[in-house]
């Protein structure tokens, strides 16, 4: 919802398909022979993950985690969280590579966010709803 009323309705609906589109292209790039099907709604979510972390970088989030017994939220800046999923996504795609899950997908997703949201904030920063974001 952060994102979207921050970058406006039809902005964020293209931008999110769009990451879902490079979601499934970064998976097929380095997984040609997979025969598994793929959905990319997960590649789409990373992809406004890094929109989010593009419009709101310090403001801090919740996140939720789980550690055997240990379960719980804490709060932290997007900044500082965000990028370590995304290097546990390729790092997993390193060293898991029998597993079902397309990496790749939230890796690609991530990137195609990123692009996107940092050529419509260079192309034209009035777009962006300032008064929300702060």
């Amino acid at each position: 919802f952060a994102v979207e009323a921050a970058i406006g309705h039809w902005r964020f609906l293209l931008f999110y398909l769009l990451s879902g589109v490079g979601a499934g292209f970064a998976q097929a790039a380095t997984d040609w022979t997979s025969s598994q099907p793929l959905v990319g709604a997960s590649g789409a979510i990373s992809g406004v993950m890094a929109m989010y972390l593009a419009v709101f970088r310090f403001k801090k989030i919740e996140f939720f985690y789980w550690f055997f017994f240990l379960v719980g939220y804490f709060r932290a800046p997007a900044l500082l969280i965000l990028p370590f999923y995304i290097g546990k996504e390729i790092y997993l795609y390193q060293t898991d590579p029998d597993s079902n899950v397309a990496f790749m997908a939230h890796a690609g997703g991530f990137l195609a966010g990123a692009v996107l949201i940092g050529l419509a904030w260079v192309m034209n920063r009035s777009l962006f709803n300032d008064d929300y974001i702060n």
